[in-house]
């Protein structure tokens, strides 16, 4: 990826999209489908942009955006922004505070097994 200019992603099916967030650590703005998980993985129109998933036109039309350099330095200094910005704490918070939520509400209904349960978990998992 370092010799690369911008990162083209067109994948319907991915779930995930990791790729997309190392593509933007490395400083490249993105292009990637609608579908699937790496629409979620970066800023539109500011690190990257979303295209209708199987529409040749609209990425061909993302990447002539990019072909102009100011705009796609600008993109690919927002893309390493973003990257820099992720991490697994920040991901995972909403997870962790449901736990909390859980045991809490375990506590107050009197089911200490249960609080006690979630809270073994959640220390295991230092949350």
């Amino acid at each position: 990826m370092a010799s690369a200019d911008i990162f083209v992603f067109p994948s319907t099916t991915d779930i995930a999209g990791n790729v997309v967030l190392e593509a933007q650590a490395s400083g490249l703005p993105v292009v990637v489908s609608d579908r699937g998980g790496p629409c979620e993985n970066l800023l539109p129109d500011e690190s990257g942009f979303v295209c209708r998933g199987g529409d040749v036109i609209s990425f061909a039309t993302a990447i002539q955006q990019l072909s102009d350099p100011s705009r796609r330095a600008a993109f690919s200094e927002a893309a390493r922004r973003y990257a820099e910005s992720r991490s697994w704490e920040a991901s995972l918070a909403p997870v962790y505070a449901l736990y909390r939520a859980r045991r809490s509400r375990a506590t107050a209904a009197g089911r200490p097994a249960a609080a006690f349960r979630l809270k073994a978990e959640a220390t295991r998992h230092n949350l």
